[in-house]
Order: C-alpha cells, then sequence, then structure tokens
C-alpha cells in the first residue's frame, strides 16, 4: 500500500495512474508448488487457497475492471472489501478479528 500511494504521487505528474490490487486468498494451483522448510505453514496455506470460494479468474476479471475504472485501491472481493475497511477504520477490531482467525487455524490444524 505505502509503495503504491508514493508512486502514485511520484508518477502522477506523468500521467501514468498506480492501482494496489488487494485480494484476498484464492483458487490457484500454487500450493502445489509452495516451498519451505515448515509443513504446518503449506499446510495451513494450503487449506487457504485451495479452500477459497474465488478463482484466480473472477479476481483478474475484477481486477481490469479496477484498472479500467482507475481507484488507487482494488479490492476484489467481498472478504477483502471487509477486511480492508476494518483494517482502516477499526483497527483494533481488525487485530482481534486476525487473532480469532489464526486460533480458529491453529485449532483446526491441531
Amino acid at each position: 500500500m505505502a509503495l503504491s500511494e508514493t508512486l502514485t504521487h511520484e508518477l502522477k505528474p506523468f500521467g501514468i495512474a498506480v492501482s494496489v490490487v488487494c485480494p484476498t486468498f484464492f483458487r490457484t494451483n500454487l500450493s502445489s508448488s509452495l516451498r519451505g522448510n515448515d509443513p504446518e505453514s503449506r499446510a495451513a496455506a494450503g487449506k487457504l487457497i485451495d479452500g477459497a470460494r474465488v478463482s484466480a479468474a473472477e479476481i483478474a476479471a475484477e481486477d481490469l475492471k479496477g484498472v479500467d475504472a482507475g481507484p488507487p485501491v482494488i479490492l476484489t472481493d467481498r472478504n477483502g472489501r471487509i477486511a480492508y475497511a476494518t483494517n482502516r477504520f477499526a483497527r483494533p477490531l481488525y487485530y482481534r478479528a486476525m487473532a480469532r482467525a489464526s486460533k480458529q487455524m491453529a485449532a483446526k490444524d491441531a
């Protein structure tokens, strides 16, 4: 976010617009190629990716619509819009929700 905001101001005099895309997890084949030394982290990431309700094609379609509209932030799905608004306007609530989600993921893995 910070980089895109900086680029927006630096590139605007040259007629260049910048948008940042903020999707939540979406289904791809990425989970089959995850690497790292922590199998629990790979498994958790795989669950989030494979269990996502939104496909990569749906995210890409929203990205293209967003770029055409030109907003500085492109939020591709309902969960992303909720997370962005909560983070921006109610940070303590956002932190509590993220902590709760982390605990739920840890409990599912146990």
